[in-house]
């Protein structure tokens, strides 16, 4: 009787929790996972949206942000190069790739990165070497995540993601 007093009470306790204590459905990226490449890529995608995510940019040589705009006559594709120190500084609020790696519930860009993994999840593939893709994209897809060696770490090399003509963006972009 007692033993089915306390399993009740677990059970009770169990429904009543609100849904941001119960267990996030998308895959963990584990411990034993950090050193790997997929490992990274999984704590990146899981990092977007936080401050987290600016120490997965590179420290030394560049960082490439590839934009493709979707409108009526087609798609046009626009690219960026940052230095190193100046990604870092560009990917934080209030610079010019904030879009792509912080979210803005109330006015986030749609197609930028951080709402696509926000949408489609961190269920990402690897494709032609140290690129990412999401699942259901093609191999060639604008969204996407490019890796490189740094030393011992994998840092982000380049990013891709796409807007469309008719979704209001920043203004320093397409």
């Amino acid at each position: 009787m007692r033993a089915a007093l306390l399993l009740g009470a677990a059970l009770a306790a169990g429904a009543t929790r609100p849904a941001a204590a119960q267990e996030d459905p998308r895959p963990q990226c584990t411990e034993q996972r950090h050193d790997t490449l997929e490992g990274r890529h999984c704590l990146f995608l899981h990092a977007l949206g936080r401050s987290a995510v600016l120490a997965f940019l590179p420290g030394t040589g560049t960082f490439t942000y590839v934009h493709t705009t979707h409108g009526p006559s087609g798609a046009t594709e626009g690219m960026w190069r940052f230095a190193a120190a100046d990604a870092v500084r560009a990917a934080r609020i209030g610079g010019p790739l904030q879009w792509v790696f912080h979210l803005n519930f109330e006015g986030q860009p749609i197609g930028r990165l951080s709402h696509q993994v926000m949408h489609r999840g961190t269920g990402w593939r690897r494709v032609r070497g140290d690129r990412f893709v999401p699942r259901d994209a093609p191999d060639d897809s604008p969204l996407f995540v490019q890796w490189r060696r740094e030393g011992g770490t994998w840092v982000v090399a380049a990013v891709g993601d796409e807007s469309f003509r008719d979704v209001p963006h920043p203004p320093w972009c397409c």
